[in-house]
């Protein structure tokens, strides 16, 4: 059995050099052959050079060059250049269990499912006393995962058998980080179950995420909540072909959000964090700005469409 593990990256060789670190403590299964392959996303950090240097003594290890600025051209640079019968995706600040190329794959190997959601956990330095699970689940952790029927995957640790690009074959370069923000991984994954496929998950997948400490700052947060909104936004007209209510929707959460951050001020003025009501009602503004862009646009997909289309108009 082959699988390929990819890891997508851009300027942050010193994160990317323990994630490397760690992934030569993994267990490869016997009969197993398993590549790694490093995406890099136009680094200018020395990430080529850190790579090249381990695989001149790590020989499963290899250098692939995106250049165009986008982690969904990312992924899908690493899904040409992959030979694995099994795709595993990473990213460049995770740490390894012993058994995690097993966990992850074995799912796959025994028909339990085509595709594993890998469960993620914070890093215990960078918990908080004031996270909430939105906040968690916005550093990529899988707390509010279903265990029972996911119907989603973190892009920091999920699997899939290559059969599945058959059907589904890229990532949508409008989404993720560099383009919307986020959601390349969620319509993957939302595209694998409508296409028939199953996702399971299963023991022993879990990772331990070491995001960069600056991600908990409210400039980032505020940041993201638009990204998400924007993600959302797109999500919504072009896959889903829904609507998202008209201009009284967006003054009521305007309303309440000005008069919550009249009475909780100090909440909204740490430097560090945001509160959790505070990023759902800006998730939910920019979601409606978005979509007015967004609805514009003559639609990118079919009805909950498997492929995108290739500039002609998608039916309504």
């Amino acid at each position: 059995m082959n699988a390929s593990v990819i890891i997508c990256t851009r300027n942050r060789a010193a994160s990317l050099d323990q994630t490397l670190q760690s992934l030569e403590t993994i267990s490869v299964p016997h009969g197993f052959n398993c590549e790694i392959l490093v995406v890099d996303n136009g680094s200018t950090d020395g990430t080529r050079d850190l790579v090249q240097q381990r695989m001149a003594r790590q020989s499963s290890l290899r250098y692939v060059l995106e250049s165009s600025p986008g982690l969904s051209r990312a992924r899908n640079a690493g899904l040409s250049h992959s030979t694995g019968e099994i795709i595993i995706f990473t990213d460049d600040d995770i740490r390894f269990s012993k058994d995690w190329l097993r966990s992850m794959s074995e799912p796959i190997m025994t028909k339990k499912g085509d595709a594993v959601a890998g469960a993620v956990q914070l890093a215990p330095h960078l918990e908080r006393s004031w996270m909430t699970p939105i906040h968690r689940s916005w550093l990529a952790s899988s707390d509010r995962l279903d265990l029972d029927h996911p119907v989603e995957m973190v892009g920091a640790n999920m699997a899939f058998a290559r059969r599945i690009l058959d059907v589904v074959p890229s990532f949508d370069v409008e989404l993720g980080a560099g383009a919307s923000g986020f959601g390349e991984e969620t319509l993957f994954a939302w595209q694998i179950l409508k296409a028939g496929f199953r996702i399971c998950t299963g023991p022993g997948t879990t990772v331990v995420h070491h995001f960069d400490e600056a991600r908990l700052s409210r400039a980032n947060w505020l940041k993201a909540a638009k990204n998400l909104g924007q993600s959302y936004a797109y999500l919504t007209h072009h896959w889903k072909h829904e609507t998202i209510p008209a201009v009284q929707w967006r003054l009521y959460h305007l309303a309440r959000y000005g008069v919550r951050r009249v009475l909780k001020w100090r909440e909204c003025s740490r430097q560090e964090g945001v509160p959790a009501w505070e990023i759902k009602h800006l998730e939910r503004l920019h979601r409606f700005a978005r979509f007015q862009v967004e609805c514009k646009r003559p639609r990118n997909y079919d009805r909950q469409g498997l492929v995108k289309l290739q500039g002609r108009p998608a039916h309504s």
